[in-house]
């Protein structure tokens, strides 16, 4: 237990009891919020599980069944201490209400980020002896001092230095230096010596992991998956088995792609404001004819510039075939294609 909640008094206990209330409501009007989106999926529901409550290391390690490796340092390399049957896991995170619960012991002006992190450990009521090993980055003055300021034991901490370059020679030699030591610290405390099988299986796993990541970030950026959900899924790395995060994150987006198709196979209709931002294979533009586009009521120049910028936008939107319509009319009521598609030299009747 974290020596911090010794309360000192019934007030502080209070303090306590009321952050944890609200720290558990403000997490489950998330999910809720979530769940209620339009663009909610069945698959989503692993992830709002994984999210649905404050960190706790405790909770984790149950979970995965593994010890596990706090880091503040997220370029460590995960390969590794997934080839020492550790698992790894990011200690930077907490929210906004539980800094309540450190400030009174931390510096005013210390790093937000940091007062979350301390005072969901003081929620959770755990220590730096949760973690088999805990490694911190030299690049933050805050975070070499933690274990001082946290009153914490030091004999499973490793800190970790980064160049500032890692392309040069010099940079990348030095990387390789700390890494060394790193795995030096790791086989003391677990008892065990890195083998080269074990490494090489941990980075096609982590490698796996990354081309995971890679397909997520174009599905968001394709639109076919929301900034809100991508966020959702990502913040949820390394709070499960690896294994079991990618196999669920690989059928969310299997379920994507099927969802895409379905959208595809059919027509959209859409006017050319809705389609903003918007791509399609392929794109239709009917009634491309004078006093349609650009609009009858359209008299002065400025306004036929605007038109003239809206259809160019419209038609941007496709990415593989473009067909612009327009009609002849009749003898009696002859119909005049648009303006906009003389300097095209695609009108043909």
């Amino acid at each position: 237990m974290n020596d911090k909640l010794n309360f000192i008094d019934e007030r502080q206990k209070r303090r306590y009891e009321k952050v944890l209330q609200k720290t558990e409501e403000e997490y489950l009007q998330e999910i809720a919020i979530l769940k209620n989106r339009e663009d909610f999926l069945e698959e989503y529901e692993y992830f709002l599980q994984l999210l649905d409550s404050p960190f706790s290391a405790r909770k984790l390690q149950m979970r995965v069944e593994k010890p596990l490796a706090g880091l503040f340092c997220i370029q460590a390399p995960f390969e590794i201490f997934d080839a020492f049957d550790l698992h790894p896991v990011k200690l930077c995170g907490g929210s906004h209400t539980v800094q309540r619960l450190a400030a009174s012991y931390l510096p005013v002006l210390m790093c937000p980020m940091l007062k979350s992190f301390m005072g969901n450990f003081d929620l959770q009521q755990e220590s730096f002896a949760d973690y088999r090993a805990v490694i911190l980055p030299t690049t933050c003055d805050w975070v070499v001092k933690l274990p001082e300021i946290m009153q914490q034991d030091t004999e499973n901490v490793h800190y970790l230095e980064l160049p500032h370059l890692k392309e040069t020679e010099k940079s990348q030699s030095r990387w390789l230096e700390e890494i060394f030591c790193l795995k030096q610290l790791l086989e003391k405390i677990t008892g065990k010596k890195l083998k080269p099988k074990q490494l090489q299986e941990s980075i096609n796993k982590v490698m796996n992991i990354w081309i995971i990541m890679d397909e997520l970030t174009k599905l968001k950026r394709s639109g076919q998956l929301s900034g809100v959900w991508y966020t959702a899924i990502t913040n949820t790395f390394m709070l499960d088995n690896l294994e079991v995060w990618s196999g669920q994150v690989n059928r969310t987006i299997e379920k994507l792609h099927r969802q895409e198709k379905q959208e595809n196979s059919g027509i959209t209709l859409l006017t050319v404001h809705a389609a903003k931002g918007l791509e399609f294979d392929h794109v239709w533009i009917p009634d491309c004819n004078e006093k349609t586009f650009p609009h009858g009521s359209s008299r002065e120049p400025e306004h036929w510039e605007e038109e003239r910028r809206i259809f160019y936008v419209a038609m941007t939107r496709a990415k593989k075939d473009l067909e612009l319509l327009c009609l002849t009319g009749t003898r009696e009521r002859p119909r005049f294609p648009s303006r906009f598609l003389i300097p095209l030299n695609r009108y043909h009747r």
